[in-house]
């Protein structure tokens, strides 16, 4: 699945526990810090080495691409370990990776890809030697393989199942091998599909598709989760859950920037795992982190100004932001109850929800209120006028679905993940807007895996969730509603299933015309907003704190982190007289 949105804002623990862990985090500075050895630069100005730290307030899941991508930590941190045959910049251009040159044959069914040559897997103890081997196209495989293979439980099954040739047959053990993908020769492979499919190519970019080495997985077994193997601009070192995460730059990276440059520029990442909002804020506050997101919420109004400037003491700081192509929503499980044969019901609690209220007074501002589950920074989306905040519809259709004032309707409970102050402020504000129309609402809070297993098998009946675009494609939203995608191998939490809908997907998918696509993905997106699985929320704004020095750092709509193109400038040259005269480097190089 997409990069879903868990916990963005951990849980305030006071401010005791801010500062422990604050200085737990300051004690191990003098490891590891800015300043390796002599300064090394490229002759554009980059400067190389130095380490990175950024944060997450969630621990990691998974870093095995095959599951590395049901959460946004394991996606963050797996994109610069592993490459796939395409890639993204960090302008959503789509460009190639491992693979340097690609054809589609007339009927839309085969690619040929032309892999890269030179390549070769990070050094790792499962190679003779502890040396690296070249990559091949039978890795590529391999890897698709892997994500066939039901003891897996690739959470990525859904992106590929039924659309390479022979690949269900292998999934269900009905035939040795795959048939659609050939390697030709080692640098040559063809992929064949079940029938022309547009958004392929995109699909290919994401961390599902990462291309991972049989002797890693095999030395590993259960355990490569975390000791992943990959071809990427970062080698795996240790992951201390609850802690940190440690990368460190792969030598051998094939990348170069536009300049010629060897891609990546750091020598280190540390990714800090700080469950508590206000800790990674001190944090960042005093230098032992590079990158702050989120701002939490009971720091806005003190960074920023209501313009969204940073305010004097805080301008010594960057910022980068963007609105993200994601949806916030509570979904509902609809063959349970009280969902079941009631979309009145469904679309009550909708128009009972005063969303830009709640983003003014409980998100300070920050996101764009969500009146559609494809976000209206997509082509061609954002023209659906439907749930506006109308408490009298929501009443009427309340009554319409044989609950008038809420009579009869048993307590529903909304299941969230235990995020802290975001979290809880936002549900308790939906639940006293619904108790207005007679809904009794409790809340059961869960930490982030145990919510999300409950999700993934069906056992939650109305629960918070949301959907990070795994590329800037439409049917990437639509999938959630496929009627062939339900259980934790799928997306399709809510069960829905409407057959004009699928009519209209499937059709849509198989266009290779980008037009025609959209024209049939905006009917299908209609059916679904009028038969909603979901009580919609908002889409995300991302907001980067960063220190004077980081340079190539780029908000996306994606939420990628590509760190092959940050770098850190020399501290003396933005904190001393030069500064003023500091040149910032392009974003993405390459």
């Amino acid at each position: 699945m997409s990069p879903r949105t868990g916990t963005w804002y951990g849980p305030l623990a006071g401010l005791l526990a801010a500062l422990t862990l604050f200085g737990a985090l300051a004690c191990g500075e003098g490891e590891g810090g800015r300043e390796e050895g002599p300064e090394r630069r490229t002759a554009s100005g980059i400067r190389l080495g130095g380490t990175f730290r950024w944060v997450e307030v969630e621990d990691m899941r998974s870093l095995d691409p095959t599951r590395a991508s049901g959460d946004i930590v394991s996606y963050h941190i797996a994109q610069n370990i592993y490459d796939g045959l395409v890639e993204y910049d960090q302008d959503l251009n789509l460009r190639p990776a491992l693979a340097e040159r690609w054809e589609l044959s007339e009927d839309g069914l085969t690619y040929t890809f032309h892999l890269r040559s030179g390549v070769r897997f990070q050094d790792d103890p499962a190679f003779p030697g502890g040396k690296g081997r070249g990559f091949r196209a039978e890795d590529v495989k391999y890897s698709f393989k892997r994500i066939a293979e039901k003891k897996n439980n690739s959470t990525g099954w859904w992106m590929f199942e039924g659309l390479i040739e022979g690949l269900d047959d292998y999934r269900d053990g009905k035939a040795p091998d795959v048939s659609g993908i050939q390697p030709t020769d080692s640098l040559t492979l063809t992929i064949h599909l079940t029938q022309p499919f547009g958004p392929f190519l995109k699909r290919l970019a994401t961390a599902y598709a990462a291309v991972v080495p049989r002797e890693a997985v095999e030395k590993y077994g259960q355990d490569y989760f975390q000791h992943p193997v990959g071809t990427g601009p970062f080698r795996f070192v240790s992951w201390s859950p609850n802690q940190q995460v440690v990368l460190e730059r792969n030598p051998h990276y094939w990348g170069r920037d536009a300049d010629g440059n060897q891609l990546p520029y750091l020598d280190r990442i540390e990714v800090k795992l700080i469950s508590d909002a206000k800790s990674a804020f001190l944090n960042f506050d005093t230098g032992k982190l590079d990158q702050l997101e989120p701002v939490p919420t009971e720091f806005w109004t003190n960074v920023f100004d209501e313009r969204r400037q940073l305010k004097p003491q805080y301008a010594k700081y960057q910022v980068a932001q963007v609105t993200e192509l994601s949806t916030d929503f509570y979904g509902y499980f609809l063959p349970g109850q009280p969902w079941k044969d009631r979309p009145d019901l469904r679309r009550a609690i909708n128009y009972a929800v005063d969303r830009e209220k709640i983003i003014k007074f409980v998100l300070k501002g920050r996101n764009t209120p969500a009146h559609e589950i494809i976000p209206p920074s997509m082509p061609g989306f954002g023209t659906l006028p439907d749930y506006r905040y109308d408490p009298e519809k929501a009443k009427q259709l309340l009554a319409q679905a044989g609950f008038p004032g809420g009579k009869g309707l048993p307590p529903i409970t909304l299941q969230l993940n235990s995020g802290g102050t975001i979290n809880d402020l936002v549900a308790e504000a939906i639940q006293s807007s619904l108790a207005q129309i007679g809904l009794k609402v409790s809340l059961l809070r869960l930490a982030w895996p145990q919510h999300l297993e409950t999700i993934e098998n069906g056992k939650a009946a109305f629960f918070r969730f949301g959907w990070v675009g795994d590329y800037p494609d439409a049917e990437n939203f639509l999938t959630l509603f496929d009627e062939r995608a339900f259980g934790p191998s799928g997306n399709n939490y809510f069960h829905y299933a409407n057959p004009e809908f699928q009519r209209l997907y499937e059709a849509g998918v198989r266009q290779t015309d980008p037009d025609s696509a959209l024209a049939l993905y905006k009917q299908a997106h209609e059916i679904v907003m009028q038969d909603p699985p979901m009580m919609l929320l908002y889409h995300n704004e991302r907001v980067h704190l960063l220190q004077a020095n980081v340079r190539g750092f780029k908000a996306n709509a994606l939420r990628f982190y590509l760190a092959k193109y940050w770098w850190l400038e020399d501290p003396a040259r933005v904190n001393g007289k030069r500064a003023a005269t500091l040149p910032v480097a392009p974003a993405s190089r390459g």
